[in-house]
Parts: C-alpha cells; sequence; structure tokens
C-alpha cells in the first residue's frame, strides 16, 4: 500500500504525482502500517451526536381550533377582528410558545454535539430537523381534522422547507464558502503542477479540477468528512464565520412560522383562515408610512391605525407606532395581549 511521503495521501496504482500535493512519485514511500479507517458518509449523526434530548422528540397536540369574532374598544372606537382572522391569530399564539421550547432544545444539541466545522456540518441539519419534527406533525395532524386529508407529512414538509427555511440558506452560504475554499485549493495545486517540466493542466480540464468541481458539487456531509483540501486553519477560520445567536434566531423563526404553513393550506382549501395578502399588506404599509410622515388628518389617527391592524396586524412597526402614541392606555394593552406583541415582536 503507498502512500504520499510529503501529505500522507493513500495513492493509487502507477501515479505519477501525489493528487493531493502534488509531489513526485520518486518520494512515495510503501508502508505496511494499517490505514486509518475510511469515514463513510451517512445521514446519522455518530452515536454521541445522535442522542436528542427528550424535550427536542416530545409529541404535540394542538387541538384544532375555529375563530370567534373579536372586539376591542379604542379611542372611541370599535376594533372588530373577524373569525378567519382569529383562527390565524390562534394558531400563530400557539406554534410561538412551542417554537421557542424547540429551539431551546436545539441550542442544547448545539452546544453538545458541534465543536468545529465538521462537526457543524455533520450534525446541525439533522438536529434542526429532530427539533422541527415535533411542530410540523402536529400542524399535519390537524389538517384531517379540518377537513383536508391529501396532503401528506412528506409534501407539508417539503413545501415548509421551501417557503420558510432560514438556515437552509445559512447551511448554503456556509458551503459556498467551504467549496470556495476547496476550488482556490485546488488552483493553486493546478498552478503548482503547471510549472513542473511537461506538465501543463487547462482551466478545468484535466482529472485534478474534475475533482475539484465534483467537490464543489458534493452534498454537505460528504464535503465535510471526505475533503481533504480544506486545511485546519481554514477549517477554523470558516467555522469561526458562524454566529449561532443568528442561527438560531433564524431556526426559532423557521420553527414558528410551521404555523404559516399551516394555515397557509387552510386559506387555499378554501376554509374560513385569514392569511397575509401582499397586495393589502403594500395598501397597509403605505398608509403606515404617510401616518409617519404627517401627511395625514391627525383627527383620523385612530381610524387609520384600526385600518392597520385589521389588514395587517402583524408588523412590529405599527405595534411600536401605536404603543408610542398610545401608550399606558389600558385598550392598547388589550389589543397587545391578543395579538401577542411583547415590545420584541409581535
Amino acid at each position: 500500500m503507498s502512500y504520499c511521503a510529503s501529505c500522507g495521501s493513500l495513492l493509487d496504482p502507477d501515479v505519477k504525482f501525489c493528487p493531493d500535493c502534488g509531489t513526485p512519485v520518486n518520494t512515495f514511500w510503501e508502508t505496511t502500517v494499517q490505514a486509518a479507517p475510511v469515514v463513510t458518509p451517512v445521514n446519522t449523526m455518530s452515536p454521541a451526536a445522535n442522542t436528542i434530548s427528550p424535550s427536542s422528540a416530545t409529541k404535540i397536540h394542538i387541538p384544532l381550533y375555529h375563530g370567534v369574532q373579536r372586539e376591542f374598544s379604542f379611542m372611541g372606537r370599535t376594533l372588530i377582528i373577524p373569525a378567519a382572522m382569529d383562527t390565524f391569530n390562534h394558531y400563530r399564539k400557539e406554534f410561538r410558545s412551542h417554537a421557542r421550547q424547540a429551539v431551546n432544545a436545539l441550542t442544547v444539541e448545539y452546544t453538545n454535539h458541534v465543536f468545529d466545522l465538521d462537526t457543524f456540518l455533520q450534525n446541525f441539519s439533522i438536529m434542526y430537523g429532530h427539533c422541527r419534527k415535533p411542530l410540523l406533525e402536529a400542524a399535519v395532524n390537524l389538517l384531517p381534522e379540518a377537513g383536508i386529508y391529501d396532503v401528506s407529512f412528506e409534501v407539508f414538509e417539503e413545501r415548509h422547507t421551501k417557503d420558510f427555511c432560514l438556515c437552509g440558506n445559512d447551511l448554503k452560504i456556509m458551503m459556498d464558502c467551504f467549496n470556495a475554499t476547496i476550488s482556490a485549493n485546488q488552483n493553486k495545486k493546478i498552478q503548482t503542477y503547471n510549472m513542473m517540466p511537461g506538465l501543463v493542466f487547462r482551466g478545468i480540464g484535466g482529472f485534478f479540477a474534475a475533482t475539484a468541481l465534483n467537490y464543489a458539487s458534493a452534498s454537505m456531509l460528504e464535503a465535510s468528512i471526505r475533503n481533504a483540501h480544506v486545511t485546519p486553519a481554514q477549517r477554523a477560520e470558516l467555522f469561526s464565520r458562524l454566529n449561532p445567536n443568528l442561527l438560531m434566531e433564524h431556526a426559532y423563526l423557521d420553527y414558528w412560522r410551521v404555523f404559516l404553513s399551516l394555515t397557509g393550506w387552510m386559506h387555499r382549501r378554501g376554509l374560513d383562515v385569514w392569511y397575509p395578502n401582499d397586495a393589502a399588506t403594500t395598501q397597509a404599509d403605505g398608509l403606515f408610512q404617510n401616518m409617519c410622515a404627517l401627511k395625514l388628518p391627525e383627527e383620523k389617527n385612530p381610524d387609520f391605525v384600526i385600518t392597520l391592524l385589521q389588514t395587517n396586524p402583524y408588523s412590529d412597526n405599527y405595534f411600536k407606532y401605536i404603543n408610542w402614541k398610545y401608550a399606558d392606555s389600558a385598550e392598547v394593552i388589550a389589543i397587545n395581549n391578543y395579538f401577542g406583541f411583547d415590545g420584541n415582536n409581535v
């Protein structure tokens, strides 16, 4: 069995140069020492990382809810919340509490099992999925109760991941950086080979550049475990770019927004469930901007506030404005409590 004397890579028979570092074959050395075991990428974590805390696997049961019309007094007016919006708001608050528990469990798993770039790439997506799954199951279990019988867990999960997966973008950015480092390292090797007499590798042609492209298109798990072209220092630098606090905030939003996937299915199937509308949201934003710019009659401001809350009551900016302008009002406190505004997010 042949190994490179320079970098220790396992060599194929009859090669003239090490494919990893370019050392000429006459410096290769033979050894009978047993090679380190090859790690084969699998879709499970290592035994230590596969131990998921009970809290992250606890099943969640959320009863089917039928909204009712709600009324709130505000500055001598009446804010009417239709039953459809009441249903949406109920699920929104219900899933928010469960999302907080789920991200707390994910934070514990992250602390216990992510120590460097490789353990992050190998474990994070699996831990993320374990902690998200109970929320997805709770939503999918509600659909048949609501009369929607043809949406499977797999279909629901795929749609939710496509629509609401900030952590997926975080992972893609990390893998893009990882693969860019691979490509840069491989290009340096190609330049080294081009300086050797009788060897020329052009562009992306040739075996070595093709190998770099293969690495760049490999799965995140394969790249993290098997790729030998990213040095420990480079791995450490890439890992240092991660912001765990921001990552957990994105996971929390991904988990919470399962309620959006749920109410979205209900709304599209004709059930009496309100759902945000882009055109209405744009209209409300225009009204709000004119209010802030003092372009509208001041005496009509309470009426405009009611319009905002009936059009899109889930904007942080709207609630911050209302609480600033009508602070310490019992009416505003009641509206805050109903919509779940706590000063940080709605």
